[in-house]
């Protein structure tokens, strides 16, 4: 049996978690690995954002049906106008997404920056 000190940890204080063999060469604690500059990045940021926004722009304009059908839900608005909302939350969040382009890569903050200055 090996003795708990044969294996590298993850930390002096726990010799249970042994040391993945990758672990050597990540860069998490450098400043570089969290810039927002890599092209999917500003994809998924974009979608993400989108999302998010749909689910602010969804209950705009939402109106019951004043005739209840048997089998439809009492709530569901009479017409959804999903296209405009569709539009809406494009033009949104492409606003949002061009603000955090401008504040990362034009005025060059980066993600540990806004932690350091928030204070998380």
């Amino acid at each position: 049996m090996a003795s708990p000190r044969s294996v590298p940890t993850t930390s002096r204080s726990c010799s249970c978690t042994p040391r993945i063999f990758w672990a050597h060469l990540s860069n998490w604690n450098r400043r570089e690995c969290v810039n927002m500059s890599g092209v999917m990045t500003q994809i998924f940021m974009y979608v993400v954002i989108w999302w998010l926004t749909l689910f602010a722009v969804l209950p705009w304009g939402v109106r019951r049906t004043e005739q209840n059908e048997a089998g439809h839900d009492p709530g569901a608005p009479a017409n959804p106008m999903l296209f405009k909302k569709a539009i809406a939350t494009t033009l949104i969040a492409a606003a949002i997404w061009g603000v955090a382009f401008m504040f990362f890569h034009v005025y060059g903050f980066t993600l540990l920056e806004l932690i350091d200055k928030v204070g998380f």
